[in-house]
Formats: C-alpha cells, structure tokens, sequence
C-alpha cells in the first residue's frame, strides 16, 4: 500500500482509509452505510480470501457505534 492512500480526510463525510478500504460516512452511527472492500490492504497470511470484504468490521456494511482515528507523529 502506498502510504499517500492511508487515509483520506474531507469535512463533509467521515475518514476514508486506503483506496475505499473503510469507508465512514457522516452518518456513521445512524445508517448501516459505511462500508469495507479491500482495495488497498492486503489480508493477514492464512485469511481466508471469501471474507475479505468483512475482514475489519466482520461484514461489509456496517453502523459505527462509535469511532476514533488518531495521528501517529512520529
């Protein structure tokens, strides 16, 4: 993964992660919209491929009950 594709930040929506990898919508905790597809990542060895879309969240589509992102500076 490149690491400019890490996560996207726009005041209109939620955090982006990878190329739409985790994808939070403003409404994060309202609606079951936010959503997982790895376009970016890769799975750990030995995950099964058949999963991949629910990998971080265990399904693809997903209400947040709540979510944190933090800064690592380095």
């Amino acid at each position: 993964m490149e690491t400019e594709h890490a996560i996207f930040d726009w005041p209109t929506c939620g955090p982006r992660f990878g190329l739409v990898d985790i994808d939070m919508q403003s409404t994060s905790n309202i609606y079951a919209k936010n959503s997982t597809n790895l376009n970016s990542y890769v799975l750990p060895p030995g995950y099964p491929p058949v999963d991949a879309s629910a990998f971080f969240t265990g399904t693809s589509k997903f209400r947040a009950g709540e979510v944190e992102v933090f800064r690592v500076l380095a």
